[in-house]
């Protein structure tokens, strides 16, 4: 039997959706949640509107209608994932926060499993993984026949990282809970100017504020593919917010270095030698090339350009000639050559 919030009660759970452009997505996302089993906790739906061009508002107003347990906010200018989930944050009153971004589901008979857990280990954080699927999977498509259990883990590497089917690691806040106590304690928030990688960014700092995390080895979300989604779109203007995004992240870092702000040195400098590459790559991508010239040479006055060779750059998933133009970088002639065929690409 599904649980309602009740009118003055504070819910066990608050799931944040930043929602913009799914009007063909958001009723199996918003369902996923209702069927959750809720027998042992209350929750509610804290959706923040974020300016859609779609149809989107007028189907989360009919959801609102149908649903006591859905609260909206509405931005009043698009301002991106990160702001708007950080809104939803600030207007949640749950005990613990469960992001869940507006195009992809909960996968079946999870949540409550994992709030008995974090109740009982009094936790600060419980992640599972994931499961990929296209953009025409259903809910009814996935059934529980994971057997679940659960490890007290240590937050040094990466072993607490979701993961899908495949092994593949992703940092993925959307993957469990946090409690919403221990994020506004840390002031842990997502970046608001970043457009990518806020993910991995938030991962990072908020295993520096705790040893408490326990991890659900079977699937609690379905993560879906979707060639039309904001983060798969491509603009001249968005690959500077993706460069520009790189040097945000970059700059944190670094000033995690700087105040002594970490738990392990050597995993923080193999993050900044990464960015470096990042940075760059995403610079090379840029269409404007005057704009590219300018930023350049602001990386070498920062010393982030050049940098050493990262045998990482290897294992892209790109085409051999874009792995090898990756790994190459740190020779300006072929920074050139992949700002060249960017261009060539992009016509």
């Amino acid at each position: 039997m599904n649980a309602t919030l009740k009118t003055g009660n504070s819910p066990d759970i608050s799931f944040c959706v930043p929602v913009y452009n799914v009007e063909n997505f958001l009723s199996d996302c918003i369902n996923s949640i209702i069927a959750q089993e809720t027998s042992a906790f209350t929750y509610e739906i804290v959706c923040v509107e974020d300016k859609s061009t779609d149809g989107t508002a007028e189907v989360l107003k009919e959801l609102a209608k149908k649903h006591p347990q859905i609260r909206v906010f509405d931005n009043s200018e698009n301002r991106g994932v990160s702001y708007t989930r950080n809104r939803a944050v600030k207007n949640a009153t749950g005990k613990y926060i469960w992001f869940v971004d507006p195009d992809d589901m909960l996968y079946p008979h999870t949540v409550e499993k994992m709030f008995i857990e974090a109740e009982k280990h009094n936790t600060q954080v419980i992640l599972g993984n994931y499961i990929n699927c296209d953009e025409t999977a259903k809910l009814q498509d996935f059934t529980d026949k994971y057997d679940p259990s659960f490890s007290v883990i240590n937050t040094d590497g990466n072993n607490f990282l979701p993961f899908d089917d495949t092994g593949k690691r992703m940092c993925a806040c959307v993957c469990g809970m946090f409690r919403r106590d221990f994020l506004l304690l840390h002031n842990l928030a997502f970046q608001e100017k970043m457009i990518a990688q806020e993910d991995t960014l938030f991962y990072y700092e908020f295993s520096l504020k705790t040893d408490s995390i326990i991890k659900y080895n079977a699937p609690c979300y379905i993560y879906r593919q979707r060639a039309t989604s904001v983060m798969h779109s491509k603009s001249a203007e968005r690959s500077k917010r993706y460069y520009e995004s790189m040097r945000i992240m970059h700059r944190v870092y670094s000033e995690h270095l700087r105040t002594g702000d970490y738990k392990d040195k050597a995993v923080l400098l193999h993050k900044l030698h990464h960015m470096q590459q990042n940075i760059t790559v995403c610079l090379a991508l840029v269409p404007d090339s005057s704009y590219v010239k300018q930023e350049l040479k602001d990386l070498k006055k920062q010393k982030i350009y050049p940098y050493k060779f990262r045998k990482d750059a290897l294992k892209s998933k790109e085409s051999f000639l874009r792995r090898t133009l990756f790994y190459l970088q740190p020779l300006e002639p072929f920074f050139w050559l992949l700002h060249l065929s960017g261009k060539i690409k992009n016509k």
